[in-house]
């Protein structure tokens, strides 16, 4: 080593000016041999004694785990005479706790090196830095994996520079996956074209918000299927480069409640129009079933015209079971369970499934002859295996084979295919299967949820599935299904058994004879066709009437009449004045006087009370000359008269 090095022109420095330029700098400078053992330091390092360092190995300045690997440094540099550098953090006795970056360079004489310099600057605030910003990031970075919406961000030519967890499982790919590659993989082919748009407007408007809140579009999945997103882009500028970051969010399930909201409301008017027509058509068949029983009573039991007429009566009665499955649809009616036998109820409707399925699927129907009593509303079961027939339709749009059967059960140990609830009891089991398309296991526990379809788009309100399922549940019962994809489905409608008698039909209608009787009826009826056959009926067997279309009305008679009303026949809702608020009117001046209360709508809360307090004092629309005139002379021959009044005081 020289003690004198030239300057840039030429003149020697002294080695006093040497010295001072090396004790004065801010980096530490050492000299060690090819041991690391330090032959020279400056006085850079405070509070330590230099005297004490010669006598040490710079690996004592470093911590364990790093001391091997500065050693194999020093090694190479005497070896090889490249320089190198490492980042090191001080330990012992010199400064502890501070970063350096210490750069190792041979010292040559002669050619040869015999010694090594290091310089060891101090970055312990660079360090500091730096590692506050690397926690920062992975705080956010923590934040950002963590947060519910996908966020993305990519470059000006709209390649993907990185994404959270949620745009991972939003989409189905892996971070690795997407990184460099282009928007587009995540649009729709009919959507892909639009970025370009997008890019074109932010450089053209400079726009930091180049697509808007909110903005609803279409996303691809990995596995190619398209959902609904929201997205907000906002863009800004890094390096000179323009940069966009979006923020999704899956809208699946929201658009999937918004649809579900239309399908309510639009069943809700679809109800609200079917409870109007059955309530009119109920008016209708009301005066055909009362007019056909007096053309009836006129004409010889062997004529034509007498069996003409009592094919209509069967017409009227089927209509007057489809008006209360239109009512029952709009939620208009109320259950109205008897103890029934199943298998000719069954039977008859098979009648009418047979012309709702297409020609191309075989329907068989199999009852067993000593099926037990049930207690169900027969217009709700036969609801539910409509259902079920018309499910079974949709599922072989080839063709098939629908089969029906009704069966009795012992349930002795749990089912499988059975709720847990289900008890161990007898039951009349409904069995409905198609060798149809059957279902997937992801589909099967969803399809008796409100709205949930397969179908296509108008072709089913996902509905049918989970009314029935809520109406076996209301009768006590368990609807159960089996299916296998390609292979078709089997639904099992599991009905409690009954222990009571069969409830006996028409065939015990009283005699003509019976149905006559006396007494003043007031007949309140706004319905004019109601009115006059009502009226016609009552004098025809014996009754004195007095009438009125409305309550105003009906108060007016009921004040100028002289002698006592024993029955007040009353529509429960009419314009001005409703049954029950005229009822109450005119218990003032007639309190020995019964009330039979008679309507179509069921979904009123004052009819509800009347038919829930089951006093027997509401008769049904529509209803036939010998339901009213049997109703009517069971009220006047009942003991009991206050309770028929209800209050309306008590609905409010």
């Amino acid at each position: 080593m020289t003690n004198e090095l030239p300057t840039d022109q030429g003149t020697p420095i002294s080695p006093e000016l040497w010295e001072s330029l090396v004790e004065n700098s801010a980096d530490v400078i050492m000299i060690v041999d090819v041991t690391g053992t330090i032959q020279y330091i400056n006085h850079t390092v405070a509070g330590f004694d230099v005297e004490d360092t010669l006598v040490r190995n710079v690996r004592e300045y470093v911590p364990a785990d790093n001391s091997d690997e500065l050693g194999a440094r020093l090694r190479r540099v005497f070896e090889t005479g490249e320089p190198e550098s490492e980042q090191v953090f001080a330990a012992g006795p010199m400064n502890s706790g501070a970063y350096y970056l210490a750069r190792i360079g041979p010292i040559k004489q002669n050619g040869q090196i015999v010694a090594l310099s290091i310089t060891a600057t101090d970055i312990t605030v660079l360090k500091t830095t730096e590692e506050a910003l690397i926690d920062t990031a992975s705080r956010l970075n923590a934040v950002l994996n963590n947060v519910a919406y996908g966020i993305i961000s990519i470059n000006g030519q709209g390649r993907v520079q990185s994404v959270n967890h949620a745009v991972e499982r939003m989409f189905g790919y892996a971070s690795e996956e997407l990184l460099g590659k282009n928007i587009e993989l995540l649009m729709p082919v009919k959507k892909a074209d639009h970025q370009d748009r997008y890019f074109q407007d932010y450089s053209q408007t400079g726009r930091t918000n180049v697509i808007g809140d909110a903005r609803e579009l279409e996303g691809k999945r990995k596995d190619g299927s398209v959902f609904a997103l929201e997205l907000t882009v906002t863009a800004f500028t890094q390096n000179e480069e323009a940069m966009y970051t979006g923020i999704l969010v899956d809208i699946t399930r929201r658009k999937q409640t918004e649809m579900e909201l239309r399908q309510s409301q639009k069943m809700e008017a679809m109800g609200l129009l079917a409870g109007g027509v059955a309530h009119d058509f109920n008016n209708m068949l009301s005066a055909i079933m009362s007019y056909t029983y007096l053309i009836k009573q006129k004409m010889p039991d062997n004529t034509d015209i007498c069996k003409y007429g009592g094919e209509i009566q069967k017409a009227a009665d089927r209509a007057a079971g489809l008006t209360r499955q239109l009512m029952a649809f709009s939620r208009q009616d109320v259950a109205d369970p008897k103890v029934v036998g199943l298998g000719d109820i069954i039977e008859d409707l098979v009648k009418m499934i047979r012309h709702l399925i297409v020609e191309n699927i075989h329907l068989v129907f199999r009852s067993s002859s000593d099926l037990w009593p049930v207690m169900v509303d027969v217009g709700y079961i036969e609801q539910v295996v409509i259902n079920l027939a018309l499910n079974a339709r949709d599922a072989m749009p080839e063709g098939g084979l629908l089969s029906l059967d009704i069966s009795n059960l012992v349930l002795e140990k749990r089912s499988d295919d059975l709720a847990d609830e289900a008890e161990f009891a007898e039951y009349v089991v409904v069995t409905v299967s198609d060798n149809g398309t059957g279902m997937t296991p992801d589909i099967r526990p969803r399809i008796f949820e409100p709205f949930f379809t397969t179908k296509d788009v108008g072709k089913g309100s996902g509905l049918g599935l989970s009314t029935s399922h809520g109406i076996v549940k209301q009768m006590g019962g368990h609807i159960a299904v089996d299916s296998t994809p390609g292979m078709g489905s089997t639904f099992r409608v599991y009905i409690p058994r009954s222990n009571a008698p069969i409830e006996s039909g028409h065939e015990n209608a009283p005699h003509d004879s019976q149905l006559t009787g006396s007494g003043t009826v007031l007949l309140v009826e706004d319905e004019v066709i109601l009115h006059d056959i009502a009226v016609l009926t009552l004098r025809e067997f014996g009754y004195t009437v007095l009438t009125a279309l409305n309550g105003s009305d009906a108060l007016t008679v009921a004040s100028e009449h002289p002698g006592p009303i024993d029955l007040l026949l009353t529509d429960v809702i009419m314009p001005y004045m409703g049954g029950l608020e005229l009822s109450e009117n005119l218990k003032a001046m007639h309190p020995e006087m019964r009330v039979l209360y008679t309507s179509g709508h069921i979904d009123d809360a004052g009819i509800r009370q009347i038919v829930s307090a089951k006093q027997g004092n509401f008769l049904r629309k529509p209803y036939s000359s010998p339901q009213l005139l049997e109703k009517v002379g069971k009220m006047l021959n009942s003991s009991c008269r206050s309770a028929y009044v209800v209050s309306q005081s008590t609905i409010e």
